[in-house]
């Protein structure tokens, strides 16, 4: 048996960052502060796992995340989006912030440069 392989296969992994997916900051489901947590429509909050992040019709698989700083409260998503028939390339800078029971995240769609203040939601 070569025991080479398991090195690559996990090299290879490493390479697509499609695997050892790890918790980040920016995870869990979050509202826009002008919307809110509760809605329907294009108004329903954003989830993100270190995965994916999912919007109302549509999602984008992660492809790399690298931290911002030694902070660690803030980072570059590299993404392939899919939605409504089409698909693009995505690139999102995401700070959190936090202040007693307050939660915020700032995403920054880096490829079209709109930005976006989001509240945790329950």
């Amino acid at each position: 048996m070569n025991r080479a392989l398991p090195l690559v296969a996990a090299a290879c992994a490493l390479a697509t960052g499609s695997a050892l997916a790890q918790p980040y900051g920016f995870e869990g489901v979050w509202g826009r502060v002008d919307l809110g947590c509760t809605g329907d429509g294009d108004r329903v909050p954003t989830e993100i796992t270190s995965r994916e992040l999912r919007f109302y019709e549509s999602s984008c698989a992660i492809a790399r995340v690298a931290p911002l700083g030694p902070g660690g409260e803030s980072w570059r998503i590299e993404a392939r989006c899919a939605g409504e028939g089409e698909e693009w390339p995505a690139a999102y800078i995401l700070a959190r912030h936090r202040h007693g029971d307050d939660d915020w995240l700032t995403m920054i769609d880096a490829t079209e440069g709109y930005a976006w203040l989001l509240a945790a939601c329950p």
